[in-house]
């Protein structure tokens, strides 16, 4: 006795389907390209007399007719002739009355094959989904592959008892179909035959079966009781795979491979238990004698309760799709946790010391774990272990612990507090993605990378500790983690995706370790280390930012989602900004481009998301403009504004009198010409003061409009009187800029 364990995906036949709608060849279910149809030149029309039918045949090699081909019918009950053209009619060619080649086949209700055919090949009847009745001669062997697959109307069918074999899928989908009476010539059954015929409610197993192959009688929904016969050998776990209401198998005594108690399937000598009915409900035992549980042999088994498991069982254990069950007892035996995924009532569980490994998506949506015990023998976390394991608030992870798979803690939304321990080298894409509630995490040395989506939406997010480990932080690692207000970058770090930290909206400051090889900071924005390109500036910087004089580019995204900013000074010295560089920079009104810029990347001048910027000032003349490399065209929402070209605004007063005024001023560019405004939003106040103060100390550089405004004495040069003078301003000291000098 052995029990069959190979893994087969159903989708084949959908996809058979599909290629059959458009019309790019069939492919078989089971092996690669099925025989197009006969329709060769010497193929010829029959028309039935009384009934009108129409067909295309072809002369056989031996003498007689294949039907390869229905046309069309007076009638939705048809016989096909014995006869055609003095020949006798053996066999009916894969297709011939397939839906999704001649659509008129989709009306035949009824048919009756006659004696003379021997062979019925592959999809003979494909998707005739208005067939409710069909009459099989005794002359035919074999029901070949997906023969009546998706005959979704036919109630029932008897198999003549000269066929050995039903094929592969052979009344796959037939979801009408009541009964089925299988002859006990039939020796064997292929995969998927009777699978998501869910309206089967009995179904006689012949005698001399030997095997039942995977997902045999899979999603048959309305099956309640098995009885398996004598001669069977080989069950594989998938054949009732989905036989919701399945509530117990009956085995016939004389069967030397297996036996039943209590509608449970067991091998003969009940030291394997392998299949428990879906429906059985409560509280199971499992018997002492058992030793080993089959994979999935608890698979979606609803309306269990509890389930006790002896001592000495070993190996593996699965209990997925047990949505009612609240508790098991695992032995320490047991050295290998497979599936609970969709256990919604568990609340807790402890894992026995023998299990070394928590595979992939073992604990998916157990909606209700609140807790669970993990020993130290555990060495790996798979991929998914505890996905949507939305009510887990903590869980300790033993320093035995080396590997955590993408995924394993998503969605955790209760999840607070997690310590994952040494010797983990890579917190994997996706690890702690959804996870709310997290509010802190401590990640040790020994972690080297930080992959894509690793923390995203990790809303509570507020401290984060980066090892002196890490080399690389993923794509959108951070993404959305709104609490986070500092972040300290290691000295070993070197690579930091796009958007890491991207709607980060409360990150006021990056801090670099000075040792740190690639990357350096000031006034907590993001530069590489010879501070050549501006990286990120954090979303939570606020009002006017100048760049500083050594910054050529200014990278991807990098003021990305800065609401709060209202002005950015750019420096003489950048001429690369890159593609999306003021993305969602929603109070940045204008922006002042000097004429050392040459290229200007996608989205910084056109996107949907610059909606509060209206003005774009340069100080080249139009032509120079025309000069610099736009990646996409300029939003009809922003004006362009040269250094020549003055301002038109026109004034509108209205008296008390029936006359109206109307007053057209010429001025130039609002930032030119205000002595003390520095970051030329039109205002003087402090922010201009602590700027020219930087300027004079030589931490930034000025453009030539703000080297013309911050010459508060108007000698030509900026030094520690400019700032004193404006500094006077500021509290009002004086009421004037630029400060007259006597002659």
């Amino acid at each position: 006795m052995k029990i069959m364990k190979k893994w087969y995906q159903k989708t084949i036949a959908a996809f058979t389907a599909v290629t059959c709608l458009f019309g790019v060849g069939t492919v078989g279910l089971s092996q690669g390209i099925l025989p197009q149809l006969q329709l060769t030149a010497e193929a010829e029309t029959y028309t039935g007399e009384s009934d009108g039918l129409q067909l295309e045949y072809a002369d056989l090699d031996d003498g007689t007719v294949e039907i390869t081909k229905f046309i069309d019918s007076t009638s939705t009950d048809i016989e096909l002739p014995a006869v055609i053209d003095g020949k006798p009619v053996t066999s009916i060619g894969s297709r011939a009355f397939c839906k999704y080649d001649f659509e008129n086949s989709s009306y035949l209700k009824s048919i009756i094959i006659p004696e003379s055919v021997t062979s019925i090949k592959k999809q003979a009847f494909f998707a005739c989904d208005n067939l409710t009745d069909i009459t099989l001669p005794d002359s035919i062997t074999s029901i070949e592959e997906s023969v009546f697959s998706d005959c979704s109307s036919l109630t029932s069918v008897t198999i003549p008892d000269s066929v050995t074999s039903i094929g592969f899928g052979a009344f796959d989908n037939c979801s009408s179909l009541t009964s089925v009476v299988i002859p006990d010539s039939v020796t064997n059954i292929g995969s998927y035959a009777f699978s998501d015929c869910e309206s089967l409610q009995s179904i006689t197993i012949p005698e001399n079966l030997k095997s039942i192959a995977y997902y045999t009688f899979e999603n048959c929904s309305s099956l309640t009781s098995m009885k398996i016969p004598k001669n069977v050998e080989e069950i594989d776990f998938y054949a009732f795979e989905g036989c919701s209401n399945l509530s117990e198998f009956i085995v016939d005594s004389d069967n030397s491979s297996f036996t039943s108690e209590d509608g449970v399937l067991f091998d003969k000598n009940m030291e394997t238990l392998l299949h428990c009915p879906a429906k059985k409900s409560g509280d199971y035992t499992i018997p002492n004698s058992v030793t080993s549980i089959e994979h999935n042999a608890f698979w979606h088994c609803s309306e269990l309760t509890s389930v006790i498991i002896p001592d000495g069982v070993t190996g593996s254990i699965s209990f997925g799709g047990c949505s009612n069950l609240t508790s098991v007892n695992i032995p320490d035996s047991i050295t290998e946790i497979g599936s609970f995924s969709e256990c919604t009532n568990l609340t807790s569980i402890t894992i026995p010391n023998g299990v070394t490994s928590i595979e992939y998506a073992t604990f998916w949506s157990c909606e209700s774990l609140t807790s669970i015990t993990i020993p130290n023998s555990v060495t790996s976390i798979g991929a998914d272990a505890f996905r949507v394991c939305s009510n887990l608030t903590d869980i300790t992870i033993p320093n035995s612990v080396k590997s955590i798979g993408d995924g394993a803690f998503y969605d955790c939304s209760s999840l607070k507090s997690i310590v994952i321990p040494d010797g983990v080298t890579s917190i994997g894409y996706s690890t702690f993605w959804g996870c709310s509630s997290l509010t802190s995490v401590v990640i040790p040395d020994s972690v080297t990378d930080i992959e894509y989506v690793a923390f995203l939406d990790c809303s509570s997010l507020t401290d984060i500790v980066f090892p002196d480990s890490l080399t690389s932080i993923g794509a959108a690692a951070f993404t959305n983690c709104s609490s986070l207000t500092s972040i300290k970058i290691p000295k070993n770090l070197t690579t930091i995706d796009d958007f890491a930290f991207d709607n980060c909206s409360n990150l006021s400051e990056f801090i670099v370790d000075p040792k740190n090889p690639s990357f350096s900071s000031e006034d907590g924005v993001l530069f590489d280390k010879n501070m050549e390109t501006l990286l990120i500036c954090p979303i939570a910087k606020s009002g006017t930012y100048s760049i500083p004089s050594n910054v050529t580019s200014i990278g991807f995204s990098a003021f990305s989602d800065c609401e709060n900013l209202t002005s950015i000074i750019i420096s003489d010295s950048v001429t690369t900004i890159d593609d999306s560089s003021f993305y969602g920079c929603s109070n940045l009104t204008s922006v002042m481009i000097p004429k050392s810029v040459t290229s200007i990347g996608d989205c910084v001048v056109s996107s949907d998301r610059l909606n509060g910027l209206t003005d774009v000032y340069y100080e080249g003349t139009e032509d120079e403009w025309n000069q610099i490399s736009i990646k996409s065209n300029i939003s009809p929402d922003i004006t362009i504004h040269y250094n020549s070209e003055p301002i038109t605004t026109t004034t509108t007063v209205t008296t008390s009198s029936p006359s109206t005024t109307t007053t057209t001023t010429t001025t130039k560019p609002v930032y030119d010409n205000i002595y003390g405004d520095i970051n030329l939003d039109g205002v003087v106040d402090l922010t201009d003061a602590i700027m020219l103060n930087k300027q004079v100390a030589g931490v930034i550089m000025f453009t030539s409009v703000q080297q013309k405004n911050a010459d508060c004495y108007r000698d030509g040069s900026i030094d520690d009187k400019d700032t004193t003078a404006l500094m006077q301003f500021v509290i009002s000291l004086i009421d004037t800029l630029p400060v007259e000098v006597e002659e």
